[in-house]
């Protein structure tokens, strides 16, 4: 406060702070605000859960594992969760059919404050706030804020509204092979992928008022949620493989021929189709 009274007057300009004041800070009669501390409301913490389970015999195995991420944020309201689960299986009938599949699947959920919507805002708010500057008038009565043009770290967190976001991806993969004899074999690749996402956000009209009970701000009412464009995209291959070895196995011959497709399609009327084929 001092270091403060003093850069003014080397600019011209009046001390803001005076020696009262500063007496009164200095013996602890008005105290003084940690506002990084403040908005901390606990210790981030993670949480990993997994769990599998895997056989088989005879023809086939499989395999199965689930996922549970949980990451808290520094307030009571943000965090993410993920939760996920693969399924993969092999079969193989008489060394003449195989077949490999695999599901996999995640969802991602995340919550933030309107305020600190891009991760960091509320703590840029809180750093930049002086700590002489305090979080409620001396009143009776509940939740007594003061905005400090018009920003209060903690008013934010309560009252300042929430975004929620969700993104949600799954592929499947299925890959086929069929060995007709030693030389001669088919196999094809089919995969599907979608990714979906979602956002929501809520703010209720919360009334601001000043040392003397009379309104000062409105953060207004704010309702919205919106879905972004999925896009889902389909692969379907095909070849046809041959060897032969020649010359009493010294040297071998590898024919491959095949085709593949590739076809995305959006949610927004957009669509994108490939094709392609191959001889070596």
């Amino acid at each position: 406060m001092k270091l403060r009274n003093e850069t003014l007057i080397q600019q011209g300009q009046p001390a803001i702070y005076s020696d009262e004041t500063i007496e009164q800070y200095a013996s602890g009669k008005i105290k003084g605000v940690n506002w990084l501390d403040e908005i901390m409301e606990r210790t981030s913490t993670a949480i990993n859960n997994n769990a599998s389970i895997s056989g088989g015999g005879g023809v086939g195995t499989f395999n199965l594992m689930l996922g549970h991420i949980k990451e808290n944020g520094l307030n009571n309201i943000e965090g993410t969760q993920k939760f996920s689960a693969r399924f993969n299986t092999n079969i193989n009938i008489a060394d003449k059919f195989v077949l490999m599949a695999d599901f996999y699947a995640h969802r991602l959920q995340v919550n933030r404050l309107m305020a600190n919507d891009d991760g960091h805002g509320l703590y840029q708010q809180a750093w930049r706030l002086n700590p002489t500057q305090q979080i409620y008038y001396d009143v009776d009565r509940p939740e007594p804020f003061i905005l400090h043009n018009n920003i209060n770290p903690i008013a934010s967190i309560k009252h300042g509204g929430t975004k929620n976001y969700m993104h949600d991806r799954s592929t499947i993969n299925l890959r086929p092979k069929y060995n007709i004899n030693s030389n001669l074999n088919i196999e094809g690749n089919v995969s599907y992928m979608i990714n979906k996402s979602a956002d929501k956000q809520k703010r209720l009209t919360y009334k601001f008022f000043d040392e003397k009970g009379a309104p000062i701000s409105i953060w207004g009412n704010d309702v919205n949620a919106s879905q972004g464009v999925s896009e889902s995209q389909l692969t379907a291959r095909a070849l046809v493989n041959y060897n032969k070895e020649l010359r009493q196995d010294k040297d071998k011959i590898y024919l491959t021929a095949g085709s593949e497709i590739m076809s995305y399609t959006f949610t927004d009327f957009r669509e994108i189709s490939k094709a392609s084929f191959l001889v070596n």
